[in-house]
């Protein structure tokens, strides 16, 4: 609940682009913070999603595909179709558009990788409504860590991987995605 919590905040955060963007001790406590609560939570989720009984492995990889699928959506039909900016300040190639084409792509994985893990049909709207969260949440994660790079003036957080923005950018929404996923599995119980 705390992860969930923290990226409550952060989605705040992002609507004060300037908040946190100096380079002074206060700045640098925050932006501490907000990796604590970003990582420690997400760990945690992990561990909790995979130790499940039955099918923790199959529901810890259904929660990474739905992300995947996202990004991957969300990719190509803002290639294809983006036209409206979805947050321009932040990071100025993520449309509507393409979020609605992650939207459907993380939906549809859901719900796939759902029955997959052995969901009952009569669930697999339950299952739809926490990948429909875990999608949105994800971009939460996305766009802060675009955010933390522009306060740094950096375009990639590393070059570990080239052309892809470095590690952050592979991890970023997953970050965000697991403690919701997780939370919302539980409340919803599939």
């Amino acid at each position: 609940m705390i992860g969930v919590a923290w990226w409550l905040l952060a989605l705040l955060w992002l609507r004060g682009y300037g908040f946190g963007s100096g380079h002074d001790t206060s700045a640098r406590v925050a932006k501490l913070a907000a990796g604590t609560f970003a990582i420690v939570p997400a760990w945690c989720a992990l561990v909790l999603i995979h130790a499940q009984q039955p099918n923790g492995h199959l529901w810890l990889f259904v929660a990474l595909a739905i992300v995947w699928a996202a990004d991957t959506g969300a990719y190509f039909a803002g290639r294809k179709l983006g036209r409206h900016k979805l947050s321009p300040r932040i990071s100025p190639n993520k449309t509507v558009e393409g979020l609605a084409g992650g939207v459907l792509a993380g939906v549809l994985v859901g719900v796939a990788g759902g029955a997959l893990a052995g969901t009952a049909p009569s669930q697999l709207p339950a299952v739809a409504l926490v990948a429909l969260v875990v999608v949105l949440f994800s971009v939460v994660g996305d766009l802060f860590e675009s955010l933390l790079k522009r306060h740094a003036g950096v375009k990639d957080s590393s070059d570990l991987i080239p052309g892809h923005g470095g590690l952050l950018d592979r991890m970023d929404s997953v970050l965000a995605a697991l403690p919701v996923f997780l939370l919302g599995k539980e409340w919803l119980g599939f």
